[in-house]
């Protein structure tokens, strides 16, 4: 079985990031000419544009496409309670719903932990060498927000168990049926 290519998907990827970055940036100037009261950080700037760049990654990712809206609500309870409705509407939607929620997990599995993780790293050096803080502070905020980056990570491996068990569930009752 040959693989799909996923580079229309990262191509796609791309574009959520890039305009992301440029709303978040362009607001920043907006600000920044409307004000006027300090000067123009281009670190600063760089850095607000990529957290709105991986913000609009981590939008996209979880928000379904259209054809899937209509098993949303119930794919959420069924993902909750670990089993599936009774009756099923559409069983193939249901596995394309559970497809694109298993996929949507790096937004958890990576993106936030990255993104946790290097907060962890500025708070803790600016903690102890900006500020001049205490070494427990810096370690404080360093320790908390990895600790919020494992329990994403957490969070994402036991809803992958969810929806591989719901998909053999899925799996279970195409069995029976056909």
């Amino acid at each position: 079985m040959t693989r799909p290519s996923r580079l229309p998907e990262r191509r796609r990827l791309a574009v959520v990031f890039a305009i992301g970055a440029a709303w978040v940036w362009l607001v920043g100037w907006v600000a920044h000419a409307l004000l006027g009261d300090d000067d123009w950080s281009w670190a600063e700037t760089a850095a607000r544009s990529a957290t709105g760049g991986l913000t609009a990654l981590a939008i996209a990712a979880v928000i379904p496409p259209r054809r899937l809206r209509a098993v949303q609500r119930p794919l959420a309870g069924a993902i909750h309670r670990g089993t599936l409705p009774r009756h099923l509407v559409g069983p193939d939607v249901w596995r394309d719903a559970l497809d694109h929620h298993r996929s949507a997990l790096w937004v958890w599995r990576w993106l936030f932990p990255v993104i946790l993780g290097s907060g962890a790293l500025v708070c803790a050096g600016a903690a102890f060498f900006v500020t001049g803080g205490g070494l427990a502070a810096a370690l404080g905020l360093g320790f908390g927000l990895t600790a919020g980056a494992a329990a994403c990570r957490f969070f994402a491996e036991r809803r992958r168990a969810v929806l591989d068990d719901l998909a053999a569930q899925l799996d279970q009752r195409d069995v029976h049926a056909g």
